[in-house]
């Protein structure tokens, strides 16, 4: 679905699944990892996007470093705990789920998300999602983009930017934390910047572009963290 969009970004590998929320399912994510104790009474869907994404992040680190890890587990901030030298993220919803992971000698952070595009009626999320005049401003520049599905960029953008930044972060940093300045809906990108410092090497105005793309009823964002030259 996104493959064509992600899967050629430089010196990483883009896996996706789409699946159905069935029992079926999730016997054949088994197959390849297990569900941890946390989410052994959690309803099925979430049991299976769980496995969907770790399963993609197990196929993308064996096709970038030719060896499957035997799992990816999780930190006890729930992180992944991707293998020594990589970097990497993942992203799931109803039906679907990838994974984005690279070599840290690359990039310093990766973040993914996708999203389902919120419906009008979700525009009163607002508040929570957006700093003042962040979503007036997009508007204003992009008058042909639905209300709703900027919102829903916003949103992701944010998710994306936080699973980037987490690794050297180690905190939690909520969506006030950042804007998003700009948006080229011909190159399929957005940029994004620190409202705040979050760590001594991610002061307030620290900028990303990063990259979006919509397939039917959902939104993808993806930001790469690149290694200093």
């Amino acid at each position: 679905m996104f493959a064509t969009a992600f899967g050629d970004l430089c010196a990483c590998t883009f896996v996706e699944s789409t699946f159905d929320v069935d029992v079926s399912t999730l016997h054949r994510f088994e197959q390849s990892h297990a569900v941890p104790d946390s989410l052994r009474r959690a309803v099925l869907k979430r049991q299976i996007e769980f496995l969907a994404g770790r399963v993609c992040a197990q196929q993308a680190i064996e096709r970038l470093t030719g060896h499957k890890p035997a799992s990816i587990p999780s930190q006890l901030d729930r992180a992944p705990n991707w293998p020594l030298g990589i970097v990497g993220a993942i992203t799931h919803t109803t039906g679907y789920a990838a994974a984005l992971v690279a070599s840290a000698t690359h990039y310093q952070g990766i973040g993914i998300d996708c999203e389902v595009v919120l419906s009008a009626d979700n525009l009163k999320l607002q508040r929570h999602i957006c700093v003042p005049n962040e979503l007036e401003a997009l508007q204003v520049a992009h008058r042909t983009w639905p209300p709703e599905l900027l919102l829903t960029l916003v949103f992701s953008a944010k998710e994306s930017l936080y699973k980037c930044l987490y690794p050297q972060v180690q905190k939690y940093f909520g969506f006030c934390a950042a804007r998003v300045i700009a948006l080229d809906s011909e190159r399929h990108t957005f940029v994004i910047q620190l409202e705040q410092d979050l760590h001594a090497n991610l002061r307030a105005h620290c900028r990303w572009t990063g990259h979006c793309i919509r397939r039917h009823h959902l939104l993808m964002t993806a930001i790469l963290y690149a290694q200093e030259a």
